[in-house]
């Protein structure tokens, strides 16, 4: 009896004990916000970097947006496994909505990498350990990779609408 009694008061005692709110609110050490990221030259640098790879998506999906509806690729049907050839289909016999998945990323990722680029040229201008050489050099190359990704946006829009 005294081993039981012993047992559920330890259980209460921990309990009791793990459940403050400071031990459930924990914060990522390794989590950079973005008001703790734009500081130094470095971290500007990786933010033109993460710029120009935003481009990649954009190359990713260029089969579809410019072969597709070219007569130089054409979809195989097969009826009992469609798989995600019915957003391919729309572009090959020109039948775009604007529901179409491909159009709605590709937007999407867009827009994001043109936020994410502005963001890092209004936090440019706060930074006061960078000269004012290398700060034009960085402005130079966001606008260069937001130019691109608006060139993209127009020649696939000039295309389709």
């Amino acid at each position: 009896m005294n081993y039981l009694y012993k047992i559920s008061l330890l259980c209460c005692v921990l309990t009791i004990t793990s459940c403050k709110k400071s031990f459930l609110d924990l914060s990522d050490p390794t989590k950079k916000t973005a008001d703790r990221f734009y500081k130094n030259e470095q971290e500007f640098q990786q933010a033109v970097n993460g710029a120009y790879s935003s481009l990649q998506d954009h190359v990713n999906s260029q089969y579809v947006f410019a072969e597709m509806p070219s007569d130089n690729t054409t979809i195989q049907l097969n009826p009992s496994d469609r798989g995600q050839t019915d957003r391919a289909e729309a572009f090959e016999f020109w039948n775009l909505t604007a529901t179409n998945v491909n159009i709605s990323e590709l937007y999407s990722q867009s827009y994001n990498a043109l936020y994410n680029i502005n963001y890092a040229l209004l936090k440019l201008n706060d930074v006061p350990g960078i000269s004012e050489k290398k700060k034009n050099s960085i402005r130079v190359s966001f606008s260069l990779s937001g130019r691109i990704i608006i060139l993209i946006l127009y020649a696939i829009s000039g295309l389709w609408f």
